[in-house]
C-alpha cells in the first residue's frame, strides 16, 4: 500500500484555490522562477493529494512509523524545519527515527540548515540515511535550493 502523509502545525491544502493562493503568497514578488515552480508543484499535488495531518511532527511521527509496513520502504522527509526545534525535540526526533530504522526498511531524507564546520557553501545540506545502510551527504544548497553542489 502506497501512501503519503504530510504533517504540519498549520497545513496548507493546495487542492483548494485559497490554499494555493496562500502558498503562492510565500514567494517573493520578484521571484518569477520560484513562483512557477510552486505552481507546477501545486498541480502535481492536486493530481494525487497526500493526506494532511495537523500536528507537531516530532509528536506525531513516532505513532505513524509504528504502524508502517516493515516490508515496504518508508521515507521520512523534512525540509528547513529542524532549525526551529529545541535541542530536546531534535534529540527525540533522532531517537524515534533511529528506533524505527532498527525495526526495518526506512530512509530519512532531510534538507536542513547545517552547522558543520567547513561547509563553505550556503548552509543547507541534503542528507540521506537508510536502514539497513548508511548516512550520506548528497548535496550542498542555498536555502531555497536555487543552487546546488552535488557531493556524493
Amino acid at each position: 500500500m502506497r501512501r503519503r502523509i504530510g504533517i504540519d502545525r498549520r497545513p496548507v491544502d493546495v487542492t483548494t484555490d485559497h490554499g494555493a493562493r496562500v502558498l503562492e503568497a510565500f514567494v517573493w514578488a520578484d521571484q518569477a522562477e520560484r513562483l512557477e515552480r510552486v505552481r507546477r508543484a501545486i498541480e502535481i499535488v492536486r493530481a494525487d493529494p497526500p493526506r494532511l495531518m495537523e500536528g507537531d511532527y516530532v509528536e506525531v511521527l513516532p505513532a505513524l512509523l509504528a504502524e508502517r509496513d516493515l516490508d515496504a520502504l518508508t521515507v521520512v522527509f523534512h525540509s528547513a524545519s529542524t532549525i526551529y526545534l529545541q535541542e530536546d525535540e531534535r534529540a527525540r526526533l533522532q531517537e524515534s527515527i533511529d528506533l524505527e530504522g532498527a525495526r526495518g526498511s526506512l530512509a530519512w531524507v532531510s534538507f536542513e540548515y547545517t552547522t558543520d564546520d567547513g561547509i563553505g557553501y550556503q548552509g543547507f545540506a541534503l542528507d540521506v540515511r537508510s536502514w539497513p545502510g548508511e548516512q550520506r551527504r548528497l548535496a550542498l544548497l542555498d536555502g531555497h535550493a536555487n543552487s546546488m553542489e552535488w557531493v556524493a
